[in-house]
């Protein structure tokens, strides 16, 4: 995953009061100090196809479990090594999607599905099955899936595209984020080695360039004038006519508070549009 700045923070003292960002999606514009959502989650399943959840955080209040790991198939739900976190970027996304503290659906169940693996590089096959897992689970709707993941380098999946058209005709919304890559030069066709090539562009690589996902930009926190602008690193759409746009919606994304995998307890604060997502 693409994790841009990050901040640890190992204490609670930051997380006692409403996290900005929680603060500043439960209104039209401002911050109140106050996260009152219009509903909890209740009866949602959260599918967070990422590094791995550490779902015995005490955080998760029994609501995260271990569902599928794309080396190995799915998971024995009581089995907490079975898609666990190995770097920490799934649990700070889980986190901030239901976590009792971060989260913006807390009562939301959170399903690990781990796709990024420390060993081996994901490719599109083990990714499409893993969104097969997600729509053979006819039982866990309704469901949403958070896909904070882009590309290491510009391509497009027609399989991918029809795995995520397949999730969308079952009603399950395909969530992605925009990627980190908005203060990279734009020399997507300079001559060098694919996987060196550059662009700020969010449509450069699957998912986020699959129309049927939602993809998330990330923001800045408001100034004093109450105005929020996108964070430098949150990668954009094309301004060439004919090019499609591929983000869709922005919310908060940087110095964001969430869980830590380090510890059952642990917290720090990421940014990136991960975090946004």
């Amino acid at each position: 995953p693409e994790v841009f700045d990050v901040k640890d923070h190992e204490s609670g003292e930051e997380m006692q009061q409403v996290p900005w960002g929680l603060d500043r999606i439960d209104d039209r514009s401002g911050q109140d100090s106050d996260y009152s959502p219009p509903g909890t989650g209740k009866g949602v399943h959260v599918f967070i196809l990422d590094t791995g959840i550490r779902t015995t955080h005490t955080d998760f209040g029994g609501r995260a479990f271990p569902a599928y790991e794309v080396s190995t198939g799915k998971c024995d739900p009581t089995n907490t090594t079975c898609a666990s976190d190995y770097d920490g970027h799934g649990t700070h996304c889980a986190g901030t999607v239901g976590g009792k503290k971060a989260g913006v659906a807390k009562d939301a169940k959170l399903h690990a599905v781990r796709v990024l693996s420390p060993f081996e590089i994901t490719t599109t096959t083990p990714l499409v099955d893993a969104y097969q897992f997600v729509l053979m689970q006819k039982k866990l709707r309704p469901a949403v899936i958070s896909a904070s993941y882009t590309s290491g380098f510009p391509y497009y999946s027609k399989t991918q595209e029809i795995a995520v058209k397949n999730l969308a005709h079952e009603g399950i919304t395909v969530v992605t984020s925009a990627g980190n890559t908005g203060q990279d030069p734009d020399d997507l066709w300079a001559p060098s080695r694919l996987s060196a090539k550059k662009s700020p562009y969010a449509c450069r690589g699957p998912p986020n360039n699959i129309p049927a996902t939602f993809t998330v930009g990330s923001t800045e926190q408001p100034n004093s004038w109450n105005i929020e602008k996108r964070s430098p690193f949150s990668s954009i759409d094309s301004l060439t006519p004919g090019f499609q746009p591929c983000v869709n919606i922005f919310a908060p994304g940087r110095d964001i508070m969430s869980l830590s995998n380090s510890s059952d307890t642990g917290e720090k604060a990421l940014s990136g549009t991960s975090m946004a997502t």
